[in-house]
């Protein structure tokens, strides 16, 4: 109902517009719906091309990863998960991975089955410490409850941390 009424007050308008301006608009209008759609058609067309853009990439990054998964196979990596290992030995398998089994000190559990473990790095390059422990933390749940950390040299570091299993 109130959309009839809007209508009969613009066509009611119109009626009262002299024969110039009614032109005029009818001119205006048939110059202004067919730009306005071109325009519209214009943004559809440029957000589908960023949407195909992005799923190429996906694509593209999913076909590198099944490359890299293929080739740590074939290289016989064990790439299934380590929830079933104990924690110290998932962490020594991490830092033998990081190549930072040589700067270990000590590590020790109170159990086998233990969900904390304590280690002791000596001289061991930060960067890779940090991210192998970012590695646990995102495929293991592993998180940092004590660290102390000491530089000893240019990217060096002696650490002493605690780490526990969710």
């Amino acid at each position: 109902m109130m959309l009839a009424s809007m209508v009969q007050t613009l066509h009611d308008r119109f009626d009262a517009l002299s024969a110039r301006d009614r032109r005029a608009l009818q001119v205006g209008a048939l110059v202004l719906v067919p730009l306005s759609l071109l325009m519209l058609d214009w943004t559809i067309r440029e957000h589908l091309a960023a949407r195909r853009t992005a799923v190429a990439a996906s694509a593209d990054l999913a076909d590198r990863a099944n490359r890299v998964i293929g080739a740590r196979i074939a290289a016989g990596e064990d790439l299934a998960g380590d929830a079933a290992m104990p924690l110290l030995q998932r962490v020594s398998r991490s830092l033998e991975r990081a190549g930072l089994q040589g700067s270990l000190v000590t590590s020790q559990s109170d159990t086998p089955a233990a969900e904390q473990v304590e280690l002791a790095l000596r001289d061991a390059p930060f960067d890779d410490l940090v991210s192998t422990l970012g590695t646990l933390a995102r495929n293991d749940g592993v998180t940092v409850t004590s660290v102390n950390i000491v530089r000893t040299g240019p990217g060096r570091v002696d650490a002493a941390l605690v780490l526990r299993a969710p």
